[in-house]
């Protein structure tokens, strides 16, 4: 979030690692009227998103993906946002290039910082932490998946209530092998049980 009322004041920075996937950078901070220089490091990233995605039977789109640093893992849809593209145009765009589905109807379920402040936010317009912003899509209808060249993963669509039981429990979901340890993924299923709940069946 936007902090315009601190006392330090970044006087310089260099970039330590600057890549497709990272930049890093070494900021030379100050903190009112005291000349000490302090190095604070921080890493840029682009606000994310994550979509608990639903089909007509009541089934949960989950991806089960081989990640470079930590191998396989079981979360939900999920992807940055790129440039100035809205969070819902990146929801949309995610769902369709790694789930292999187009949803008619969307619900914003809200937006959290997961991270610390020496992780900020590289989204043009964006002053501060890095975030995430959570959608649950109905009324889905399949659609081609266009995977990069790089990605492996696949799609599991899993009963809600299986998913709902294995988030609260921490047991593997059946047929993955895997259990969801995600934070932002557990935290954006329990949200998107709570807006159903609540909110779309409120008479």
């Amino acid at each position: 979030m936007p902090r315009h009322n601190s006392g330090w004041r970044v006087v310089g920075e260099t970039d330590v690692v600057s890549t497709r996937f990272l930049r890093v950078s070494d900021r030379v901070v100050r903190y009112g009227e005291d000349p000490t220089e302090h190095h604070f490091t921080v890493s840029h990233d682009p606000d994310y998103i994550q979509v608990v995605a639903l089909t007509a039977g009541d089934q949960a789109v989950l991806i089960k993906q081989d990640h470079v640093a930590e191998g396989w893992s079981l979360q939900l849809i999920a992807g940055n946002t790129r440039g100035f593209e809205t969070p819902q145009a990146a929801a949309r765009a995610e769902l369709g290039q790694e789930g292999g589905w187009c949803a008619k109807d969307w619900h914003y379920l809200g937006v959290h910082v997961p991270q610390t402040d020496r992780i900020i936010s590289a989204t043009p317009g964006t002053d501060g932490a890095k975030r995430c912003h959570m959608f649950l899509a109905r009324g889905l209808t399949p659609t081609p998946q266009r995977l990069e060249p790089t990605e492996q993963l696949q799609v599991h669509l899993v009963p809600w209530e299986v998913v709902l039981d294995c988030t609260f429990s921490g047991h593997p979901v059946p047929g993955t092998g895997l259990p969801i340890l995600d934070c932002g993924s557990r935290l954006a299923i329990i949200l998107a049980d709570r807006y159903i709940n609540t909110v779309l069946q409120r008479p």
